[in-house]
């Protein structure tokens, strides 16, 4: 980590945060990860499709995911989106006129984390992963906004839950899952040596239904 950034984390966060992000960072880089995972009841707050700021949300349809795989900024592979439609995942995003200008993706099963490494969560909850909003568009407050858009579909499948994760270091999204009602039910993490994975998780974590796994398609 370059020297400004360290003295832009220690200004925004204060010293000991600061001091966290460094060492996270550090750790990072020998494959270890430690984040906060949260819990909030899932509730149908959806008014989608809506508009605001200029920014449209909807849910995404198949034809717009696959327009979308054109773009490499996205990231949106036509393997990915195979592997998401096998498992009935869905996906909302705001657009700018015609542009795809954010997403996000939600499961009720499981989710690829890293090569080798999935999200597993239990029958009741939803998952939201793989989310990306262009550098250009960021802190417009547009990711909030995405939050509820499946949510209405995911309570007809019977789902009750929402489960999510934060980096230990990412206080940024860590605020941003205060602002949106999650609760705090552990940690859990893991340390990728060559390609293996050692996990671990707190009682909590496990109890409420998340937990990190080896993927063997990844």
């Amino acid at each position: 980590m370059a020297w400004s950034d360290i003295r832009s984390n220690y200004a925004r966060w204060g010293a000991q945060r600061a001091l966290h992000i460094s060492l996270m960072n550090l750790l990072g880089r020998i494959g270890f990860q430690l984040v906060y995972v949260y819990t909030r009841a899932l509730v149908d707050y959806s008014n989608a499709p809506f508009e605001e700021d200029g920014i449209a949300y909807r849910s995404l349809t198949k034809t717009d995911l696959r327009k979308a795989s054109l773009d490499l900024e996205l990231d949106l592979t036509p393997e990915f989106l195979t592997r998401a439609w096998s498992r009935g995942d869905l996906c909302c995003g705001a657009f700018h006129g015609d542009k795809l200008v954010s997403y996000a993706w939600r499961s009720g099963v499981e989710a690829e984390h890293v090569p080798g490494l999935k999200v597993v969560v239990a029958n009741n909850c939803r998952y939201g992963y793989k989310a990306f909003t262009r550098p250009e568009y960021r802190g417009r407050g547009i990711y909030p906004r995405l939050t509820g858009l499946e949510d209405r579909e995911y309570i007809k499948r019977g789902k009750t839950t929402v489960i999510a994760f934060s980096a230990s270091h990412n206080y940024a999204s860590r605020e941003l899952d205060k602002k949106l009602g999650n609760r705090t039910i552990g940690l859990a993490g893991y340390w990728k040596i060559g390609k293996h994975f050692l996990l671990f998780h707190t009682p909590g974590v496990k109890k409420h239904g998340f937990s990190f796994a080896r993927d063997h398609d990844g």
